[in-house]
């Protein structure tokens, strides 16, 4: 979406430099301008709504109702009372800004396979939002390990279990061998 924002500004340019004395390439400029502000606006404003999240109270794995995973905002008391429960949780450092996150969430994360093993499994699914450089996040980040974003956290069922960080760029494969280990 941000690039066809780019995409639209960058023709309003050339449309002001190709015909720069004339009324009406200043109207089609502003015209086009207007537009391509409007794709990534339009896109952010309806992104809350789609997301899918639901609140940090429930710690049990769920589904939405067209089979999908349903990703609860992190919070380290849901993270606790998630493994109290005896569940296993995925917990997905991610930002908006994020580039590689938006990739892997896209290619692996909401891919059927990945989806179904984590159902399959009982894996609570956990999202860690960076976008705003949350303390209580750079904290857990620091708890792994790693400072900063994308950064992919298994935790096993047993409380006592060490945490599994995965790798920044994620392949299906290696999600679902994650899963199938920390998932018994």
């Amino acid at each position: 979406m941000l690039l066809g924002c780019f995409l639209v500004l960058a023709i309003a340019g050339w449309t002001l430099g190709r015909w720069p004395a004339k009324a009406a390439s200043g109207i089609a400029a502003a015209l086009l301008i207007a537009a391509g502000l409007a794709i990534p606006l339009s896109q952010a404003r309806g992104a809350g709504a789609r997301s899918g999240v639901v609140q940090a109270g429930s710690s049990a794995p769920r589904a939405t109702a067209g089979g999908g995973v349903v990703w609860q905002p992190y919070s380290e008391q849901a993270l606790d009372q998630a493994r109290a429960a005896g569940h296993t949780v995925f917990l997905d450092f991610t930002a908006a800004w994020c580039l590689s996150c938006q990739f892997n969430e896209r290619a692996v994360l909401k891919s059927d396979d990945v989806e179904s093993a984590l159902l399959k499994g009982g894996v609570v699914t956990m999202k860690a939002d960076w976008t705003n450089d949350d303390p209580e996040i750079t904290k857990k980040l620091a708890s792994v390990g790693r400072a900063g974003v994308p950064t992919y956290v298994l935790y096993p069922a047993s409380a006592g279990s060490a945490a599994d960080v995965l790798p920044e760029l994620l392949t299906k494969d290696l999600v679902l061998k994650a899963i199938e280990r920390d998932a018994k």
